[in-house]
């Protein structure tokens, strides 16, 4: 009896590393060529852009340097009040496995796919393209939160809808700023995702702001927040302003 026992469970632990044995025969050129198959049947058009390139409602992939085990928690469980489904219970364990070696195979990439090229910018569009990016270094540059073109991060959703004038711009609304308390310490914050037992958040009491990786458990969230977008256009005036606008205009929306 006590043999059938310790024959059974060796067999339980033999079943439960078949997937990874499997996987490691593929060979990890197999393994992510079939990932890119899986992404594309299943993601691309969707929600993610191909090549690792932004979505409709998904952020760009290339060149993040996300780590497999993160990946594998954002694939397996999804993400909090967004468009990204849990697909643990969906994918076979060999599919899952190869989706998550292929987005990691993508942090080496550029998002060279979401790059339109710029041609005949007016002087005003290419002086608000320095100042978006901040070519010379004097003023806080707007890519330290918003990515456009391929350049800069992406801690906010790619910009949809460019703001009407500089007025438009100062008062921007921003939902998707909550309140964050950790250790008794309240400040705006940008969640970014949130998984079973992760949490990544951007602390945005720093400019350019700092991104947090939490328990769960260890974060109160509120919805709401005092934080104002004017109150990081630091020295911007509002012939700056009118000039990114005029930049982010000659962009073609994604």
């Amino acid at each position: 009896m006590m043999k059938s026992l310790r024959t059974i469970r060796t067999l339980i632990v033999f079943l439960m590393f078949v997937p990874s044995a499997a996987s490691a025969q593929q060979g990890q050129p197999n393994l992510v060529k079939r990932g890119g198959a899986v992404f594309a049947e299943t993601c691309t058009g969707y929600c993610h852009g191909a090549d690792g390139a932004a979505g409709s409602s998904a952020p760009a992939l290339a060149g993040r340097g996300l780590d497999a085990d993160y990946i594998l928690k954002v694939v397996s469980y999804g993400v909090e009040k967004t468009a990204m489904p849990a697909w643990g219970q969906r994918l076979p364990t060999n599919d899952l496995n190869a989706v998550v070696a292929y987005v990691e195979s993508l942090n080496g990439l550029t998002e060279s796919a979401n790059v339109v090229p710029l041609r005949d910018l007016t002087p005003e569009a290419e002086h608000g393209r320095d100042l978006f990016f901040d070519a010379d270094g004097e003023l806080k540059k707007c890519s330290n939160c918003h990515q456009v073109n391929g350049k800069g991060l992406s801690v906010t959703p790619q910009i949809g809808t460019v703001p009407a004038d500089a007025t438009a711009l100062r008062n921007l609304a921003t939902p998707r700023v909550s309140t964050a308390t950790v250790d008794g310490k309240a400040f705006p914050a940008v969640v970014v995702t949130k998984v079973r037992d992760e949490m990544k958040l951007y602390d945005l009491t720093t400019f350019p702001p700092v991104l947090l990786t939490l328990a769960p458990s260890a974060v109160k969230l509120s919805d709401t927040s005092s934080w104002q977008h004017s109150s990081v256009l630091g020295t911007y005036t509002d012939k700056d302003l009118e000039s990114i606008l005029a930049f982010l205009r000659a962009i073609p929306r994604p």
